[in-house]
Formats: C-alpha cells, structure tokens, sequence
C-alpha cells in the first residue's frame, strides 16, 4: 500500500523477470477455499470478448483470433485475466468466474506484507458498507524446492478503466464543465470515503495518490 523504493532485490528471478511471464498455462491452487485460477497466455476469442463486455477493457487481438491476456505490467510484475475454475462446494455454478491476477516477482517480502494487509482489510469493512477498497481476494505464494518464495500472486477484480490518474487526464478533453465537476466531486468523495475505512480500521496509507486508485465498470474509485 505504500511505494516501493526501486533496489537490488535478491528475491527477485532474473531469468523471470528477463522473459514474459507465461509461456504455457499454469494452474494455481488459492489459499482460501482451494479454488483454482487458470493462468494462460491467451483466451479463447469466445472469452475475451465476454471479458471486454462485462469490463469494458479493451484485450489485445492475436494473428489466430484469441486475445492476449496480459493487461498490463509495472516496476514488479505484470498483470493478467485469469480464470477461476468452478469449486467442488459451488458446483451449481455455470462458468468460469473472470478474475485479475498481479503476478509480483520483485520486492517479494515487502509486497507479500502489504497484499495481505489490503485484504484483511476488505474483510474487515462491515456487512452493508460498499468498500472504497480495491478487495484481493486470495494472495497465493509461488516457492522454488528449497522453500524460497519466487512469485507472489494476487487474486482481484478487473480494474476496468485503469487508475484515476489516466482518468483525470482524459477528463481534459471533456468539454462538458458539468459532467467534469461530478466525476471529480465522486472521485474527492470516494478517496475520503477509502481513507476513513482504513482509519477505523487503524491503518495508515503512506503513498496516497491518484495512481493507487482504480476504477470499476460500475465507475467506483478504489485505493489500492
């Protein structure tokens, strides 16, 4: 929740980092309640568009017609549409559940304490209070043989129009006054409202900022 200092991290997989981060699909088992994410390179062309219906965003279309499922990357890891598998005790469910996963490979210990503070602090939000919190919904930790975590993964909603630094920059071509007036009165109103669930919770954001808020495809700004 709060940045990183770029360094020399002894944690982090120079091989990994060097090459894209999936080169075959990979299943991996959460912490919860043992669901299992789909990770693949690319999504089937009847997946990717369900995903660019329900979200909003816009994939990247490959030569053969499947789409690219990684959204985005930064200064750690690289962020992907992954697939949650339907559970034993959900079987009544009729599809995939469409998630987002951060796959982190830099800063590891850092980024571990504080993906899990950010969840514990979703759950500690109260029944019938909307989170102003970007939620994670599992936080699933990669070892090597001797026991060495090499990759951190979070498990979250899509953030369907990206942060609200991208969004405050596109509002500059909006030439209707009013329409820009409400959607930076809901984004002053979201942050507050974000930074008062932390406080009653007794946590502290060091780096707030418009790039640690994301925005939803209901339009709803989130502290991440």
């Amino acid at each position: 929740m709060k940045e990183s200092k770029k360094s020399e991290d002894p944690n982090i997989d120079k091989e990994f980092v060097a090459e894209d981060v999936l080169k075959e699909t990979r299943i991996l088992v959460g912490n919860g309640d043992g669901s299992e994410y789909v990770l693949q390179p690319w999504l089937s062309e009847e997946i990717g568009l369900k995903v660019e219906k329900l979200s909003g965003i816009i994939l990247k279309r490959r030569e053969d017609g499947n789409f690219d499922s990684l959204l985005g990357k930064g200064q750690f890891g690289k962020f992907y549409v992954v697939l949650k598998k339907k559970s034993k005790s959900n079987s009544n469910s009729e599809e995939e559940e469409i998630c987002g996963m951060k796959v982190i490979v830099g800063n590891l210990e850092e980024n571990t304490i504080e993906a899990k503070m950010q969840r514990d602090l979703t759950l500690g939000i109260p029944i019938g209070q909307e989170s102003r919190l970007m939620p994670i919904f599992d936080v699933i930790e990669e070892k090597d043989s001797s026991g060495k975590l090499i990759r951190l993964n979070l498990v979250m909603p899509l953030a369907s129009f990206g942060n609200v630094d991208s969004l405050k920059e596109n509002l500059k071509l909006e030439k209707d006054i009013e329409l820009k007036r409400l959607i930076n009165k809901s984004i002053a109103q979201d942050l507050l409202i974000g930074i008062w669930q932390m406080h009653c919770q007794n946590y502290y954001h060091l780096d707030i900022k418009l790039e640690n808020m994301v925005v939803t495809s209901q339009g709803k700004k989130k502290i991440f």
